[in-house]
């Protein structure tokens, strides 16, 4: 568990989360990635808590569910 993220970890998970292109991303999703990247697990909690890493997130994942919507509605 990180309480802490330095500037290097806070801008590993931003990669981390723009770089995701599965439709569905969580925080857990991301807190696994991160362990691989930065050599420790941060909890979603202290990830929420970054607005940097929060903004990223909210809008990937707004992006993520245009995507989806888009592929759905062209499939039609």
């Amino acid at each position: 568990m990180a309480k802490h993220l330095s500037k290097a970890d806070i801008e590993a998970i931003i990669n981390i989360i723009d770089g995701w292109s599965d439709y569905k991303m969580t925080w857990d999703e991301i807190c696994e990635a991160a362990l691989q990247v930065v050599g420790k697990k941060p909890t979603r909690q202290s990830l929420n808590a970054n607005k940097t890493i929060k903004a990223a997130y909210t809008a990937k994942k707004k992006g993520l569910k245009t995507k989806r919507y888009m592929n759905r509605w062209f499939q039609m």
